[in-house]
C-alpha cells in the first residue's frame, strides 16, 4: 500500500523553513546552505521550468525534496524573471486549490486562517454543514435541501471574490445569503482562496533573502531558467521595450478608454486577467486596427501565457478562424455588468472614446483622459 504524503509535502507553504528544521534536525537551516544540496535546487529548478511551460508536476516521492523545493522555487523563479515567479505562482496555487477541495472541512479551514481570511466553519451537521431548504419540488413534495460548510459576511465575500465577480456564478444574486452572511459549499470556498493565497506567496516569497556572493553561485541555474521563459514566452522582462509605438503607430496608447488602459496596466504588471477582461482588450486593440502581433506581444505578460492557444484566440477573435467573424468590444453597457467599467467618459462604447480621441490634437487627448480619470462611477 502505497504511503500517504506528508502535508507539509502537499502544502509546502502552510510550514516556513525555519520552523521545518527547527522541529525536525533541532536547528535552523539557511537557503545559503539548502541551495548548495544538489537535489534540492534540481528539483525547485524542475518546478519553474514545468510552471513556465505548462506542463504536469512532478511528484517528488520524498518530502522533504517537495518541501524544501518549493522555497527554493519561488527563490530561483523571482532571482531569474518576475513573470516567471507570477507564472509559477499561479501554477502552484492551481495545484494547491485543487488539492485542498478534497481535504477536511478543518484542514481547509486551517488555510483560511494562515491567509487571514475571515470565515466561519459550519459544523450543525458533521455530514451537512449548515442544512437550508431551498424549495419544495412539486413533484414529488419533497424539499431540496442545500448544505453549506462555510460562512462569511457579505463585505469579506465582496473582498475575496473581487476577481471572480464579472462572472455571474460569483454575484451576490446567485447566493445563499442570510442576516448578512454569504453561505457557501466547499468547492466555491476552497475556490474563494486562490488570491489571497496567491499574495501570501507573494509575500513569502518579499521575505526571502540571499547573500549576494550565493546568488553569483547559483546563476547559472538562474540563466537556464531565463532561457525557458525566453523560449516560452519570446522575450525576459529586462528585455521588454518601454514603449512599442515605433513597431506599431497606428496604435495610439494614450487615447486608451480609461477601462482598458487599466487592464493594460494589470497585464502588464503580470497580473491574471479573467476571460472577459482579456475579451475586452483583444477585442478592443483589434478593433482600432492593432495587428496579431501587437496583441500576442501584450498576451506575453499573463502568468499563463502559452504562445499556440493565445495566438489560435486571437486570431478567432480577429475573425481569421472559425466561423470568420470578428468580434466587436463590449459596450460600456456590458462593461459596467461585468464590473469593468472605471470612469464615466460620455461614450457608447471604448472604441468610441478612442475614436474621439484619436480625432482630437495630442493635449486633448490628454486632457480628455485626466478628465475621465477624476469621475470615478
Amino acid at each position: 500500500m502505497r504511503k500517504a504524503r506528508s502535508k507539509v509535502a502537499e502544502y509546502p507553504f502552510t510550514t516556513d523553513l525555519r520552523s521545518y528544521f527547527e522541529r525536525s534536525y533541532g536547528y535552523a537551516v539557511d537557503l545559503e546552505s539548502l541551495l548548495k544540496i544538489e537535489k534540492f535546487v534540481k528539483a525547485a529548478v524542475e518546478r519553474v521550468e514545468q510552471a513556465i511551460k505548462g506542463g504536469e508536476f512532478t511528484t517528488y516521492e520524498d518530502s522533504e525534496v517537495a518541501f524544501v523545493s518549493f522555497y527554493l522555487g519561488l527563490l530561483l523563479a523571482g532571482a531569474s524573471d518576475y513573470w516567471a515567479l507570477r507564472k509559477y505562482i499561479d501554477a502552484e496555487v492551481k495545484k494547491f486549490i485543487d488539492k485542498l477541495s478534497f481535504e477536511e472541512e478543518y484542514t481547509i479551514m486551517n488555510v483560511a486562517s494562515l491567509l487571514n481570511v475571515k470565515a466561519e466553519l459550519l459544523s450543525s451537521d458533521v455530514s451537512c454543514g449548515h442544512k437550508v431548504s431551498l424549495k419544495v419540488d412539486f413533484k414529488s413534495g419533497k424539499e431540496i435541501i442545500a448544505c453549506f460548510q462555510f460562512r462569511l459576511t457579505i463585505p469579506h465575500y465582496l473582498h475575496y471574490a473581487e476577481k471572480l465577480l464579472i462572472d455571474p456564478k460569483w454575484s451576490l444574486l446567485n447566493q445563499y445569503v442570510d442576516s448578512g452572511y454569504v453561505y457557501l459549499v466547499k468547492k466555491d470556498f476552497v475556490r474563494l482562496l486562490e488570491e489571497p493565497l496567491k499574495n501570501y506567496l507573494i509575500n513569502v516569497y518579499n521575505d526571502l533573502s540571499i547573500d549576494v556572493d550565493v546568488l553569483n553561485e547559483i546563476k547559472p541555474y538562474i540563466q537556464q531558467i531565463r532561457k525557458v521563459v525566453k523560449e516560452v514566452r519570446g522575450f525576459t522582462s529586462d528585455e521588454i521595450p518601454e514603449k512599442r509605438e515605433e513597431q506599431f503607430k497606428e496604435v495610439v496608447e494614450e487615447a486608451f478608454p480609461p477601462c482598458i488602459k487599466q487592464l493594460i496596466d494589470a497585464l502588464r504588471n503580470n497580473v491574471h486577467l479573467t476571460h472577459h477582461q482579456r475579451f475586452a482588450v483583444a477585442t478592443f486593440l483589434l478593433n482600432i486596427g492593432a495587428s496579431i502581433d501587437y496583441v500576442l506581444n501584450l498576451m506575453k505578460f499573463a502568468p499563463d501565457y502559452d504562445e499556440r492557444i493565445a495566438r489560435y484566440q486571437i486570431e478567432h477573435l480577429a475573425g481569421l478562424r472559425g466561423g470568420r467573424k470578428q468580434y466587436r468590444v463590449y459596450s460600456c453597457d456590458k462593461m459596467k455588468v461585468l464590473g469593468l467599467c472605471v470612469a464615466n467618459c460620455g461614450t457608447k462604447t471604448p472604441l468610441q472614446y478612442y475614436r474621439r480621441a484619436t480625432s482630437k490634437p495630442k493635449e486633448s487627448v490628454k486632457r480628455r483622459r485626466k478628465y475621465a480619470h477624476t469621475r470615478k462611477s
